[in-house]
């Protein structure tokens, strides 16, 4: 169990989807529908259902209004809903800065678009059996789909991995003894520091996996980016610091900082904006530590009494390797969720396993196949003798007659008028495709015309100025 007073939990829905700006471009990321869903439904749900009633969603200020609307059919969870400009080019610590007066505990950060059906108590366990500073999720890397909707790139480049060094191999729970990313990697060989291989002789290094964007963080690391700015990011730069500080000694602490720590007020915003403290300063400061030295003996810092640096600041994380687990964060990503949904919602979402894969107000004619690895979204209308397989139709499409239909997703309000054959594609809000038309592995924007007897393949129809490669 995931207790709601033991932990925050704050859902990331302030990114741009940059790499899935075709799409993105006219829907907002949080807001992308998945199984005609909102992609952040699936976010909120996924709390609500492990006891959260209060949480934090930080999103844009042009789409608090429909990111509100989007979970307002989860009636057991209140949502704190921050704004933040567009304007500002905000990582993910800079809009934990921006919250900071709403942090009283640990936080359970999670991005918007995670899909999974893992147990959070797991993640949870694993924090507080190594008090660690970090807990993050890991989970295997999913390929790029091969045949992405769009124009294809004349030279295909390899996909940069995340190369994470573990302390166990074969197991679930594990310690993070190093975390680098490929594209960061300037040599063929990684060099390694000679106190990391001291402390830990035996690292299984795994190139298979990636992180999903789910952490546990104590509030004293909190503390820490509060006060010192230059992390604007935790996967790109608190995590890998913090992994590399559990091999270090802590710095002595002045009795100067130790006032400061203990008395915030005499911090001026100028030394808040460059603190020059160590990260073990704060660790410190941790409320449970402060509890546990109050009622014991001891006189000295917890930091000072023999202890291990490993022992005291560790970055673990939780190997899931055994469900359903992915992030919709590419276009690639986006069409194998809506392909996959039918089959797997009622495992990412049980309490809403009950609802039709065809919704009730759909009006289907004679003569129609819809494959049960489909979905179809409410008032929508389908012609006769149409073919559905592994499509996701969204709400108040209209469907002619002997349409063919298969591994597309079709967002709202789309015509297609009759004898359409559109395959491997996706079809953004008010399209309207003419009639005897030929669609091949394609991604129609949204408000375009496709004349009648139009024959496209490998075509990315979007407004924007620029064109995306899609590996």
């Amino acid at each position: 169990m995931v207790k709601n007073m033991e932990f925050q939990a704050v859902i990331m829905a302030g990114g741009r989807g940059d790499q899935m700006s075709d799409l993105t471009s006219s829907i907002p990321k949080p807001l992308l529908p998945i199984g005609n869903k909102p992609l952040i439904w699936y976010a909120v749900n996924t709390l609500e259902r492990v006891g959260f009633r209060e949480i934090i969603i930080i999103t844009m200020n042009s789409i608090v209004n429909s990111v509100k609307q989007a979970i307002s059919s989860l009636k057991n969870i209140n949502a704190d809903i921050v704004g933040i400009s567009e304007d500002l080019d905000w990582g993910t610590t800079d809009s934990l800065r921006h919250i900071k007066d709403k942090v009283k505990c640990d936080l359970l950060v999670m991005s918007c678009d995670i899909l999974c059906d893992f147990e959070l108590h797991r993640l949870a366990d694993v924090h507080r059996l190594h008090n660690t500073a970090i807990t993050m999720l890991l989970a295997p890397a999913r390929p790029e789909l091969e045949n992405v909707p769009g124009v294809k790139a004349k030279r295909k480049s390899k996909k940069p991995r995340e190369i994470i060094g573990l302390s166990k191999a074969k197991c679930s729970k594990c310690r993070v003894v190093f975390l680098e990313n490929e594209a960061d990697v300037e040599e063929e060989a990684m060099s390694l520091s000679r106190s990391l291989l001291k402390q830990q002789p035996c690292i299984h290094v795994r190139t298979d996996l990636t992180d999903v964007h789910m952490y546990i963080i104590r509030k004293w690391v909190v503390d820490y980016i509060t006060h010192n700015k230059s992390k604007r990011s935790i996967r790109g730069e608190l995590l890998p610091y913090l992994v590399k500080k559990q091999w270090r000694k802590p710095a002595e602490v002045t009795k100067e900082s130790e006032i400061s720590i203990a008395d915030p007020t005499n911090t001026t915003t100028d030394e808040i904006e460059s603190d020059p403290r160590d990260i073990f300063s704060y660790l410190r400061q941790d409320s449970a530590i402060e509890r546990v030295l109050n009622l014991s003996l001891k006189t000295k810092p917890l930091l000072h009494s023999g202890h291990k640096t490993e022992d005291q600041l560790s970055v673990h994380a939780y190997v899931y390797e055994a469900g359903f687990c992915m992030r919709v964060n590419t276009l690639s990503a986006f069409v194998e969720a809506n392909r996959l949904m039918a089959k797997n919602i009622s495992i990412i979402s049980p309490n809403v396993a009950e609802l039709p894969l065809i919704h009730t107000s759909v009006k289907v004619e004679e003569k129609t196949q819809i494959g049960s690895d489909s979905m179809v979204a409410e008032d929508s209308v389908i012609g006769t003798k149409v073919s559905v397989k592994r499509c996701t139709i969204g709400k108040h499409c209209v469907i002619g007659n002997q349409v063919r239909l298969t591994n597309c997703t079709i967002l709202d309000k789309v015509v297609i008028k009759d004898g359409c054959t559109i395959q491997n594609s996706v079809i953004c809000e008010n399209v309207e495709i003419g009639e005897k038309s030929t669609v091949k592995d394609c991604l129609v924007g949204s408000q375009h015309v496709l004349q009648p007897g139009s024959n496209i393949t490998n075509e990315s129809l979007v407004e924007s100025t620029t064109m995306m490669d899609f590996e």
